[in-house]
């Protein structure tokens, strides 16, 4: 027999922007998809023109967000509820869109899983232009986007009262939830 085993891990890419929103959505993927020795790859992108922290202030705004993300590697490990999975964390600097874009080829993820804040503008009726960016150009692997509400009323709970529940847990991949 030739070929192939079977892959018995996922990796994820969840970025974040550290809104409500995203953490419903931290709180979502730790109950409906990530299980047991997955990868999950937690990320923020500080929007700057330099590819690297150089100033002060950018190192501090590098610091200040690897030291957020460990908060919510902390807090996806509490939602895992005793499931093993390995947590990285990635700070980059740049376009969000295009910094979810590579980071997901980068780290050969399997599905982004993003959330949606549900914009009102006439060009960002459906998703926004970072979740819409990586939709469009993201082409190895499923993106699930999750708008705010689809989250809601929920008996799951994280630190700060947030609370997380899909009406879709399995939504096809690429489907707004």
């Amino acid at each position: 027999m030739t070929g192939k085993t079977a892959k018995t891990h996922s990796t994820f890419l969840l970025p974040t922007d550290f809104s409500d929103s995203a953490a419903r959505t931290l709180v979502w993927a730790a109950r409906f998809l990530i299980r047991h020795d997955d990868h999950v790859v937690l990320m923020h992108t500080i929007e700057e023109l330099h590819a690297d922290p150089q100033t002060p202030e950018e190192r501090s705004l590098y610091s200040g967000a690897e030291h957020k993300l460990a908060e919510w590697s902390h807090e996806l490990r509490r939602q895992l509820q005793g499931k093993h999975a390995v947590i990285d964390t990635k700070v980059t600097f740049g376009a969000p869109g295009a910094a979810c874009v590579h980071v997901a080829d980068a780290a050969k993820v399997d599905m982004v899983v993003m959330a949606v804040h549900g914009q009102t503008d006439a060009h960002s009726l459906v998703m926004g232009p970072v979740s819409q960016f990586v939709s469009t150009f993201l082409k190895r692997c499923p993106v699930v986007l999750v708008r705010d509400g689809a989250t809601e009323n929920d008996d799951v709970e994280g630190d700060a009262g947030v609370s997380a529940k899909s009406a879709v847990a399995h939504a096809p991949a690429g489907v707004v939830a």
